[in-house]
């Protein structure tokens, strides 16, 4: 081609360099193609999809092809051009050819040797790699635009007197704020007993996961990781078992990605760095089985970590225990599962953290909709009450506020976060009833008369 565009050839030419060539005579840019794209049809084609079509992928080597509905809907708007050459048909050719070739290369029809079996009985993500909507990636969510959901969800929840889920406490940057200064508080006595006991039995813990899953060549999926803190414990210790072994692969999987940065600052820092991989999830805890094939990427057991009583904050605790067995673990996968265990149920006064800052964190989701907590601390109660879990005997604290008025609306009654305190036993049955079998069980606590409630480490396996 004269003028310095791409050249042409008497062979089938790909679709990225027929792509190229439609750009460089209609003088677009991935910029200018995504404005006058979205000006001319009302599609909004992001720049970052449409610079995967034109580099090769860091772990393929190819660039991206588009779904079929986007290169049918850019080639008709981009051959149409006055100035541009290729026909539509020929950018469809190119696009078909590129997919067919590709998918004889995954098939193994070929010969590569990149290529990777699947198992029938699994579906597996190798890097890079998508199936059914997930794809490898790190995904930035607008935060306008995740917050103008928010705020239509919270009031729905409002509108019908649902419990408002814990993870919204987490979902903002305020809200991250204040789990920090949580944690840091020296009243917060649950967490500090929480931290020590996995630092304490790191070494014993590790051991166990290696016992049951037959190796420390491990991925570790840490539901909800907090500060990392507890996560560097015990990564530390499964790494330790096989100085000279590969990296272990680290998830974060969290609703805040600001959250998952300070998990991964915390468990990175120091020797930890050059044995770790880690990937981010960015996520709700109900996408849990969707997002379980991100994690599964490499054969073998994954320990998943659901640490400071998360189960515990949750309306429908045993439910997710289920749905965590069936759609988010696989046969011989490990799970470490922390919990509060009540002494005694009559007790009443609420756990390891002081009242007006359990009040001001609990408060926090409400905020979103622009409540104030100064003008309704009053109005917001704490109390332990029985029956709010399926799991038998348990204790639970629930922070309430009697009236939530934000502008013109009124809300009463408003439930605002619920902590649950289980029985050992009874905890115990649920637990294998679902189908764990339960390894072995740390403390942290004496049980006494004059001690209300201890912490609880379970090492479970699916089997």
């Amino acid at each position: 081609m004269n003028g310095g565009g791409p050249s042409s050839r008497n062979v089938a030419q790909e679709f990225k360099e027929l792509f190229e060539k439609c750009l460089w005579q209609a003088r677009l840019t991935t910029h200018s193609l995504h404005r006058e794209l979205l000006r001319g049809t009302g599609y909004d084609l992001p720049e970052n999809t449409i610079d995967s079509w034109r580099r090769p992928h860091t772990t393929t080597g190819e660039p991206s092809l588009p779904g079929e509905a986007k290169v049918q809907l850019l080639a008709q708007w981009l051959c149409d051009l006055d100035q541009v050459t290729v026909t539509e048909e020929e950018l469809l050719a190119a696009w078909r050819s590129d997919k067919a070739a590709r998918a004889s290369r995954r098939s193994g029809a070929d010969g590569d040797p990149g290529n990777v079996p699947v198992d029938a009985g699994h579906v597996r993500l190798a890097r890079g790699e998508h199936f059914e909507g997930i794809i490898d990636a790190t995904i930035y969510l607008h935060m306008d635009s995740l917050l103008g959901r928010v705020d239509h969800r919270l009031r729905e929840l409002l509108n019908t007197g649902q419990p408002i889920p814990t993870y919204y406490a987490y979902l903002t940057h305020h809200g991250y704020l204040n789990w920090v200064r949580l944690t840091e508080d020296h009243r917060y006595t649950y967490y500090r007993s929480s931290v020590e006991l996995c630092e304490a039995n790191a070494t014993e813990i590790g051991a166990e996961i290696v016992r049951a899953a037959g190796r420390s060549n491990l991925d570790y999926v840490a539901l909800g990781p907090g500060t990392g803190s507890k996560d560097r414990a015990l990564i530390s210790s499964l790494v330790a078992t096989e100085p000279e072994g590969g990296p272990l692969l680290y998830y974060p999987y969290d609703i805040n990605p600001a959250m998952i940065v300070h998990a991964i600052q915390t468990v990175l820092s120091g020797e930890l760095e050059s044995r770790v991989n880690v990937k981010g999830i960015i996520a709700p805890f109900d996408s849990l089985g969707l997002f379980s094939y991100v994690y599964k990427d490499r054969a073998g057991p994954n320990v998943l970590a659901l640490l400071g009583n998360t189960l515990g904050n949750m309306s429908d605790d045993s439910g997710f225990l289920e749905t965590l067995f069936s759609s988010g673990m696989w046969t011989g996968d490990v799970l470490l599962l922390e919990v509060r265990c009540h002494v005694d149920q009559e007790a009443v006064r609420a756990p390891g953290i002081g009242e007006e800052l359990k009040k001001r964190f609990n408060f926090g989701p409400l905020e979103i909709l622009g409540a104030t907590y100064d003008d309704h601390q009053d109005r917001i109660t704490i109390r332990r009450e029985r029956s709010r879990s399926v799991i038998p005997n348990t204790v639970t604290t629930v922070t309430r506020c009697e009236q939530v008025r934000c502008g013109d609306k009124t809300w009463h009654d408003v439930r605002l976060a619920y902590v649950h305190e289980y029985s050992e036993d009874d905890l115990d049955h649920v637990i294998t009833d679902i189908g764990f079998t339960i390894l072995r069980k740390f403390q942290r606590g004496v049980r006494s008369a004059d001690q209300e409630r201890v912490v609880l480490l379970y090492v479970l396996q699916k089997d």
